[in-house]
């Protein structure tokens, strides 16, 4: 299991929150697919809040998570042809 810190852990628990509130999504953080769910669920959210805090949590583990998520926000732009409110 990855180690986060406890600004890391904020950060999911309040992801947690509103991706069950939004989507019904019950992921847990000990679960080893963790970054690549909230990657999947980044372009189903339509919450511009939930979007910018699976980013900001992104940056923060940064390396090849953020660079998935901006492959992910680039062909939702592509599918959509609009501009991701958070790019």
């Amino acid at each position: 299991m990855k180690q986060y810190t406890k600004k890391q852990i904020d950060q999911l628990v309040e992801i947690r929150r509103r991706l069950k509130s939004e989507l019904g999504a019950a992921i847990q953080l000990a679960d080893p697919d963790l970054l690549d769910l909230l990657i999947d669920y980044w372009p189903r959210s339509r919450d511009a809040i939930t979007r910018s805090r699976i980013r900001e949590f992104m940056d923060e583990v940064g390396g090849e998570w953020r660079e998935r998520l901006d492959r992910v926000r680039a062909a939702e732009e592509r599918k959509t042809g609009k501009r991701s409110l958070l790019s």
